[in-house]
């Protein structure tokens, strides 16, 4: 949903609210390199936080993280760092 989504404001430090579960996308095993499709470990890192009952799902700068679709819940957030970047894979039959 459009306001599950918040965005970093630049040169912001990242902080999530210490009540909701923090889950590094490169510790469930994205690259972030702009070339392996890091959607599965991204949609890893959302079903913990998820599985918390809340959370704050990180992408990190400087890393690049290409992804095919991914599913948001309720009451997790996507957290962009400023430096980070989220691109679609743009070959369809890898969705």
């Amino acid at each position: 949903m459009l306001n599950d989504v918040y965005e970093v404001k630049e040169n912001a430090r990242l902080k999530t609210d210490d009540t909701l579960a923090d889950c590094d996308v490169l510790q469930h095993g994205a690259l972030g390199d702009n070339i392996t499709d890091d959607g599965a470990a991204i949609q890893r890192a959302i079903h913990a936080c998820a599985g918390a009952g809340r959370g704050a799902v990180l992408l990190r700068a400087p890393h690049s993280f290409a992804s095919s679709p991914l599913e948001l819940p309720s009451h997790t957030k996507l957290v962009i760092e400023p430096g980070a970047v989220l691109t679609a894979i743009l070959k369809i039959n890898q969705w």
